[in-house]
Parts: C-alpha cells; sequence; structure tokens
C-alpha cells in the first residue's frame, strides 16, 4: 500500500504589526483648542469671584460690627481701634475670596467638563482633552478622529458665546445683607462712642502702669548686677528684692481695675523711692 505524503499547510501571510496611529490633532489644533479652555476657565474664575465677594465682604463687615458693638457695651476699644479691627478685617475677607477664585489651581480636564455642560456640548471637548493626556486608551484609539474634529468645530464656531453660556450670578439674599451692614458699619465708626474718654483714660493708665513695672524690673536687675553676693546671701537685699518683686506682681494684677490700678501704681512709686 502506498502511504501519500502529508499535505503541506499554506501559512497565511502575516500582516505587518500595526504601528501606532499618528495624533488625530496635532499641536496646533490642540493649542487652539487649551487657549478656547483658558477663555472658559477665565470666565469660570470670575463667575466664583462675583458670588463668593457677598460672603467675603459680610465676613469682613461682621468682624468690625462686632467690634463696634463692643466697645459700646463696655469700655474696651475706641473708635480708632474699632476702625483699625473693622477695615483690615474687611480688605483681607474681601481679598482672601478674590484670590481663591482667581487664581486657585483648576485642571484643564475640570475646565473642559465644565464647558461641554454649558454649551450642551455632550462630552466633546472632555473626550478630546482626555485623549490627549491619555491617548493609549481605547477609547481614544477607536474614536479619536471624530472627537478631535467636533472639538475643533466647538472652538472655531463655538455654539454660543462664553459669556452668555456662563452668566454671572451672585446670590442675592447676600448681596442685600452685604448692602445693609456697610452703612451700619460707618454708623458705628461715626457716631460718638460714650464710653471713648473712660476707655483713654484706662489705657493710659495701663501703659503707665507696664512702664512703671518695666521701672522696677530694671531696678531688680540693677540691684542683682551691681551686688551679686548681697542678692544671694544678706537678708535685707533679698527682702529689697521680695518687695520690689510683689510690687510688680500687684500692679500687672490689677490694671483691669482702675482703682486698684491708681493704688498700686502709688505703692509701687513709693517702693522705689
Amino acid at each position: 500500500m502506498e502511504v501519500l505524503d502529508k499535505p503541506e499547510t499554506l501559512e497565511a501571510p502575516t500582516s505587518p504589526a500595526p504601528s501606532a496611529a499618528a495624533p488625530a490633532i496635532n499641536r496646533a489644533e490642540y493649542q487652539k483648542l487649551v487657549r478656547y479652555l483658558k477663555k472658559v476657565e477665565r470666565r469660570l474664575r470670575f463667575q466664583q469671584a462675583m458670588r463668593l465677594l457677598p460672603y467675603g465682604i459680610l465676613a469682613g463687615g461682621l468682624v468690625g460690627l462686632v467690634a463696634a458693638i463692643v466697645s459700646r457695651v463696655t469700655p474696651s476699644l475706641t473708635i480708632e481701634q474699632v476702625a483699625l479691627i473693622a477695615i483690615p478685617a474687611l480688605a483681607v475677607s474681601v481679598l482672601a475670596v478674590l484670590l481663591y477664585a482667581l487664581f486657585r489651581p483648576r485642571k484643564l480636564l475640570d475646565t473642559a467638563r465644565r464647558a461641554d455642560i454649558a454649551l450642551g456640548l455632550k462630552e466633546r471637548l472632555s473626550t478630546a482633552v482626555e485623549g490627549h493626556l491619555n491617548p493609549d486608551a481605547f477609547g481614544y484609539k477607536v474614536m479619536a478622529d471624530q472627537q478631535f474634529n467636533d472639538a475643533r468645530r466647538v472652538v472655531e464656531n463655538p455654539p454660543q458665546k462664553v459669556s452668555k453660556a456662563l452668566p454671572v450670578r451672585v446670590p442675592r439674599k447676600q448681596v442685600f445683607a452685604a448692602l445693609a451692614l456697610i452703612p451700619l458699619l460707618v454708623v458705628a465708626l461715626v457716631l460718638p462712642n460714650p464710653f471713648s474718654d473712660q476707655v483713654k483714660e484706662n489705657q493710659a493708665i495701663k501703659t503707665q502702669i507696664e512702664q512703671e513695672a518695666q521701672k522696677i524690673e530694671q531696678l531688680k536687675q540693677q540691684i542683682e548686677k551691681q551686688n551679686p553676693d548681697a542678692a544671694k546671701n544678706d537678708p535685707r537685699t533679698q527682702e529689697l528684692l521680695k518687695q520690689l518683686e510683689q510690687a510688680q506682681k500687684d500692679l500687672l494684677d490689677k490694671s483691669n481695675n482702675k482703682d486698684d490700678a491708681l493704688a498700686a501704681l502709688q505703692k509701687a512709686e513709693q517702693e522705689l523711692q
């Protein structure tokens, strides 16, 4: 019996491995998309700044108003001191919200998503940006041409202006509250404070107490420096230092009460003499 030779199997010609697809959008086209999204980002920042501005005015204004009310209920602050609290607080709070809105980091992809929502673009811009950032993703390889062509058309002929798509809206209640707060703060700063003279007198006494306490401290240091042995061994010198220290303590402890402070001042002056 004749044995037939095994037929040779024909191998299909192998096609060359597919090369990496060229980018569906060149650098210049992508930069156009980036510039458009930066325009959207500036509008978003301005939109947020206007929305947060009333809150900044309220925060700073309330700090100043509370200080003004406290100064009229208790003899604690002069009008000048209230102004030094209110004006910087208002400026700092307003500046803080503006800096937060205008300069906080924003990702380009997040801006693209916001633009898609505002312009009704069904993720055209965000998909184009995401595909450029992650070109190996499956969806990008399959739909790259279509997505970038859609994004290019949006950039060249946007469906509507960015300012119209992203209108500036401010919280009305907060705006009205801020507009009402500023005149109240101005009135609180302008009207005479019935405690103003008393506060100035108390502060003058407090300043005098601090000066006297400093004098006592200097005298103690002078005695200890000139007579170190006597300060350690001589009972009379030790008693003198003890009296000076007690006078200094009495001054500082009684500085919050006018009558006690004046009495402590008189006693301290006698100790110094």
